[in-house]
């Protein structure tokens, strides 16, 4: 790491860190933080990398145009990605539900 870079890291960023999130503090990029404001850095747990990537992709005009597509390739990826872990943890099915109507709704003999 650049020693200025290092220098201004430990003057400037260290000392508005805090452990925990709490109300008032701010997640994002470091320029465009008030200078007073609390900074919490949060984990890859806490981090959409695609929305991450889109913000890069929709914001940053310096993109070759070789790395414009990988991008949007890794946002299409973790968006199907996504989808696909979705309609495998989640449903609206309610088996509670399904065999309440099925006693409801049976045929008599």
């Amino acid at each position: 790491m650049d020693k200025f870079i290092q220098a201004r890291l430990i003057a400037d960023v260290v000392p508005r860190l805090t452990r925990q999130w709490r109300e008032g503090a701010w997640i994002g990029l470091l320029e465009s933080i008030p200078a007073t404001a609390k900074l919490y850095l949060a984990g890859p747990q806490h981090l959409d990398p695609a929305l991450v990537t889109q913000v890069v992709l929709s914001s940053d005009r310096h993109l070759s145009p070789g790395l414009k597509e990988a991008l949007a390739a890794f946002v299409g990826a973790e968006q199907a990605r996504n989808e696909h872990s979705i309609r495998q943890s989640y449903t609206d099915r309610d088996e509670a539900f399904e065999a309440f109507k099925a006693k409801l709704f049976r045929t008599p003999k």
